[in-house]
């Protein structure tokens, strides 16, 4: 589909002043609907134009993540792309049946879901394999900056790195292969390449002009892709550090465990030594006393020897 198309599927108004080759403007994103209508159209004639066939874009479809129990875990995202899911007809999206979660979430948020969409949704999408997941706040009453986008690495989300200038926004998004931005009250998807352009559009830019964006969403690329793998690299060095030091807290809680043991066994030790030296003691005491007995009973002894000596010698005299 060239991009004459895809301004003439889109409602005239949101659409009239044109940004530009390769980057196409959503409505007014205060209107949620139509936020998500276009933005889900811009990224379906994106994918068809590659071509990718098993890209398949859907918004506000009913996805089913856990068929165990009634009634059926599901969610509703407002728009999800999913890889090797050929673009039939669907009415809904069931995980098992498919064989894998959406590549790609984006929910728009509204008072009344910013703190689940922030909170227990991300939570879920991480749970079941979401890719990349990302929020856009429409009103920037929530959000600063209103467009977040996170990635999966080892189960958790970890928060893209924007490239940030002249008051925009813009994240990069490996899955989808695009730059996302949130520009004053739109959002803008920026192409990697440059579909065809309609006559009417190449008379309004020169050649020069359509080179420099492409060199320029080229650089943008890169420097996404820098900075993302920047991002993954700190993050790892933060979770080996993290490691590192849990290693040593273990490492150090053993090292006291160990010591307050050995300290147990010396204080144990100690105060069987004190038992044994006050039992010996004890026995001593005992001994002295036993030998000052036997030493009174011999000198008993030796008086009564005595008397009987006198006593017959006496009997003696007198016989």
């Amino acid at each position: 589909m060239p991009m004459s198309a895809i301004k003439e599927n889109a409602t005239a108004g949101p659409l009239a002043d044109f940004p530009g080759p390769g980057c196409v403007a959503m409505a007014d994103p205060a209107d949620q609907f139509y936020a998500i209508a276009h933005l889900a159209l811009v990224l379906k004639t994106y994918y068809e134009q590659l071509p990718r066939p098993d890209a398949f874009v859907a918004g506000n479809m009913e996805l089913y993540y856990n068929r165990q129990g009634a009634p059926v875990s599901k969610l509703a995202p407002d728009l999800m792309v999913v890889f090797g899911a050929a673009g039939r007809p669907r009415s809904s999206f069931r995980i098992w049946k498919q064989g894998k979660a959406p590549d790609f979430v984006l929910e728009v948020v509204s008072r009344s879901t910013w703190r689940r969409d922030r909170g227990r949704k991300k939570e879920i999408y991480a749970s079941i394999g979401v890719r990349e997941y990302w929020l856009f706040d429409p009103t920037g009453a929530y959000f600063k900056p209103r467009l977040e986008g996170y990635r999966l690495e080892h189960g958790a989300y970890v928060a893209l790195q924007p490239n940030e200038g002249g008051g925009e926004i813009a994240l990069w998004s490996e899955v989808l292969g695009l730059w996302l931005r949130a520009k004053a009250a739109t959002v803008e998807v920026l192409c990697d390449y440059l579909p065809p352009l309609t006559e009417p559009l190449a008379e309004r830019l020169e050649g020069k002009k359509v080179l420099e964006v492409k060199v320029q969403f080229r650089r943008e690329a890169e420097t996404g892709r820098d900075a993302t793998a920047q991002a993954r690299h700190e993050a790892e060095t933060k979770h080996d550090a993290t490691a590192q030091a849990r290693h040593e807290a273990e490492t150090n809680r053993d090292a006291t465990a160990q010591t307050r043991r050995e300290s147990e066994t010396n204080r144990d030790a100690t105060a069987q030594a004190r038992r044994e030296s006050e039992t010996n003691r004890d026995a001593t005491a005992q001994a002295r006393r036993e030998s000052e007995t036997n030493r009174d009973a011999t000198a008993q002894a030796r008086r009564e020897s005595e008397t009987n000596r006198d006593a017959t010698a006496q009997t003696r005299r007198e016989s």
